[in-house]
């Protein structure tokens, strides 16, 4: 939110000349899902730094699924099947800059996967590890 939300502000005032107008009610979509996006990424390499216990292999393999992965999977024949469940596609509808692929629910629901779930195997792997 601390980036999200003065940056989209920045953005309307330079786009409008520097008359500051309400923001519309998709302006807070736009925010929410840039910063569940965010988080989301933040989360994920958290996971990773506690299942791998290296900060370097954690931070490429981060790099490689939001990044590498997507155009990977565009250039496999059934990569648009795969695409869908990368966290990449579904943040970008949260902030509408992909095509209506899913619903916004569904899009959250995926990224929120995308958080939880290595979260969860990053518990059960330090829980592991300290007994």
């Amino acid at each position: 939110m601390l980036i999200a939300v003065p940056g989209y502000l920045y953005g309307r005032l330079v786009a409008a000349r520097f008359h500051p107008s309400a923001l519309p009610a998709e302006a807070w979509q736009v925010i929410a899902g840039g910063t569940l996006m965010i988080v989301t990424t933040t989360l994920l390499g958290l996971a990773l730094g506690a299942i791998l216990r290296n900060g370097a292999v954690a931070t490429a393999a981060l790099v490689a699924i939001v990044l590498l992965l997507p155009f990977v999977a565009r250039v496999l024949p059934w990569g648009e099947a795969i695409n869908l469940f990368l966290p990449t596609y579904p943040a970008l509808q949260l902030i509408e800059q992909a095509p209506d692929i899913m619903p916004a629910w569904t899009a959250f629901a995926v990224l929120a996967g995308w958080a939880v779930l290595p979260l969860a195997a990053g518990v059960a792997c330090a829980g592991v590890r300290s007994s």
